[in-house]
């Protein structure tokens, strides 16, 4: 955090309210706090990376997986498997994926029918925090996809076209990772 971005948070801070715990939230977000414009921020005894997943999605009719355009930064215009940020200590991880699938193109799925790919947990991988991605591969006979939330675009891409994309985050890494485990499957 730089001088200036410290000097903003104080800012922000100044006239902040502490609020109670949340009825159903963890023992761990104990102590809350409201800033002036209405952010509230967590307070931890240890720094706390952030999780989430994503959803390797195979069209069986299509032969194609499901990927998504990015609309913000960070990786604007990027490529990614649909995914996102845990709901903590309202969902499990799964739920996340299923979740972030609706959300982001539409598509339901069941959490029973996703299978574990990989964890990535390089502090790199997203600029924003320490971000832990857990990714799941899920196959469907046939779904219709929209670019929903934070996505401008939905890309039904064959295998050998994915690698030459633009790819988010560590996404590249997770193909790698995807079509390792599915000669693994053969």
């Amino acid at each position: 955090m730089t001088d200036g971005d410290a000097a903003k948070f104080d800012e922000r801070l100044r006239d902040a309210e502490m609020l109670p715990p949340e009825p159903d939230a963890p023992p761990a977000n104990e102590l809350r706090v409201r800033a002036a414009d209405g952010t509230i921020y967590y307070a931890y005894r240890y720094p706390h990376p952030a999780v989430a997943t994503a959803a390797v999605l195979w069209d069986r009719s299509r032969e194609a997986f499901l990927l998504i355009k990015r609309e913000f930064e960070p990786f604007k215009d990027h490529y990614t498997f649909p995914g996102g940020f845990l709901d903590a200590g309202r969902e499990t991880i799964e739920q996340t994926a299923v979740r972030e699938l609706l959300e982001e193109a539409g598509v339901r799925v069941s959490p029973e029918d996703l299978e574990l790919i990989d964890v990535r947990s390089d502090p790199q991988r997203d600029p924003r925090d320490h971000v832990l991605d857990i990714s799941f591969y899920v196959e469907v006979d046939s779904v219709e996809a929209s670019a929903l939330d934070e996505a401008t675009e939905v890309r039904w891409a064959k295998p050998h076209e994915i690698a030459n994309l633009p790819l988010a985050f560590d996404h590249a890494k997770l193909w790698r990772n995807v079509q390792a485990w599915l000669k693994k499957q053969e």
